[in-house]
């Protein structure tokens, strides 16, 4: 047997490593990172399979391992233990005596500071009463009696369903956890509290009934059904998504979860280009794309020269129809600091020559090219990022350049002061 002790810290790391192998994350990286960090802390070598196989038990895993702790030490969540105190009928008794003392009198029951007077109470009572949930013989109830009582109030809260009657319904389940927390049946109280709270749209409340509900029966179908709804209606789409498909796993009868797992699944694929679509909604021309003149008139008009005179480029005018380009001109739009640039440079005198920066870069119409090609090379060559932003545009064109300066206001700042340097600057 092992010894509490260093040896014993290092089998339950080692069963935690073994555990996070065992998953199957879309992120490796991370799965990576927490081992080593373990085997450093612990002082674990992997390869010294003769030393692993000390502390390594075997068939079981640390879940099982845990399970069974639980359930020989009879261990409850906390907030478990707090709702078997609060449904003590001796607690109750306490609690009327308190408020007699006009302690909760200025606040209503729904209020923080009600809450926080009442947790008081609870801790004071279980201080009192050196209230032991893993003896609970001091019960006035038994738990059959208890569960009884339960199923009853759950089933009372079924009724007020059917009716519509949806904050009676949350009261009676709640009355249930409160009186059976931990019991056969709990997993259901809890599931049913969900989906009256779902009715109330009370979302993030009906998650962590799903959550609880799980914690006491992880292969009840219908709790992760109902999780999945709850992320759905918070656009949580990946967490809608995978809660979804344990349903189907668990119940793969059950059509209609499939049908929702699909769509919780397109939801998260598509999230990112909606949040682009949206996003661009605002600033669509006719056409469906960027509306140029907005950027244009706050660096210096809409005259011939500068971003302006781009404009009428068909070149960059296919480009603003692209919506990674849409994304990027918003977010210089937005940022105070590349503005403030923008509008310093229209205050000496003009808007920057664009069409010269792509010249300068090695792109653009052959003209510009030309005749910023001479002035500039020695600068571009002088400065690492200026040639790596060079060689991007003979690489990908004007559109990654605009993108990766776009996304970093210091880049800009450097660009907008070799093209001041080089007489780009001016007006067109």
């Amino acid at each position: 047997k092992i010894k509490m002790g260093e040896s014993s810290e290092k089998a339950i790391a080692l069963s935690f490593i073994q555990f996070i192998q065992s998953l199957n994350s879309p992120h490796p990286e991370k799965i990576e990172t927490s081992i080593q960090t373990l085997t450093d802390l612990f002082s674990l070598d992997l390869t010294d399979h003769t030393s692993i196989d000390k502390i390594s038990y075997q068939p079981t895993n640390l879940k099982e391992i845990f399970s069974a702790g639980i359930k020989s030490l009879g261990a409850q969540t906390k907030e478990n233990v707090r709702n078997k105190i609060v449904g003590r009928s001796d607690f109750k008794k306490f609690l009327e005596n308190v408020k007699g003392k006009g302690i909760f009198k200025d606040f209503s029951e729904d209020s923080e500071e009600y809450n926080e007077i009442f947790e008081k109470v609870v801790q004071k009572f279980s201080e009192k009463m050196n209230v032991d949930e893993d003896n609970n013989d001091n019960d006035d109830e038994s738990d059959s009696e208890a569960e009884k009582k339960a199923e009853a109030a759950k089933l009372e809260g079924n009724e007020f369903i059917k009716s519509k009657m949806y904050k009676k319904a949350e009261k009676s389940y709640s009355k249930a956890i409160e009186i059976c927390p931990n019991g056969e049946n709990s997993h259901i109280f809890y599931c049913n509290r969900a989906a009256a709270r779902c009715f109330l749209n009370k979302w993030e409340d009906a998650i962590s009934d799903c959550l609880s509900s799980i914690d006491l029966n992880e292969n009840y179908a219908k709790a992760f059904a109902r999780l999945g709804f709850s992320y759905y209606n918070v656009e949580d789409w990946e967490a809608s998504a995978k809660a979804y498909k344990k349903a189907c796993e668990l119940d793969p009868s059950n059509t209609s979860n499939f049908d929702s797992f699909k769509k919780a699944e397109a939801k998260a694929k598509n999230s990112i280009v909606t949040e682009i679509d949206s996003s661009n909604s605002s600033n669509a021309q006719s056409s469906g794309g960027f509306d140029m003149s907005n950027l244009a008139g706050m660096m210096g008009g809409q005259g011939g020269g500068g971003l302006a005179g781009l404009m009428n480029n068909p070149e960059i005018a296919k480009m603003a129809q692209d919506p990674a380009f849409i994304k990027m001109a918003q977010g210089m739009m937005q940022n105070p600091d590349t503005m403030r640039q923008m509008q310093n440079m229209m205050a000496s005198g003009g808007s920057p020559d664009l069409n010269a920066m792509a010249g300068m870069m090695g792109a653009g119409n052959q003209a510009s090219a030309n005749r910023s090609r001479g002035r500039n090379q020695n600068s571009v060559a002088e400065d690492k990022e200026m040639k790596e932003l060079k060689e991007l545009m003979q690489r990908e064109g004007p559109m990654a350049v605009m993108q990766k300066v776009g996304s970093n206001p210091r880049l800009q700042a450097k660009v907008m002061e070799l093209m001041q340097k080089s007489g780009m600057g001016g007006m067109s």
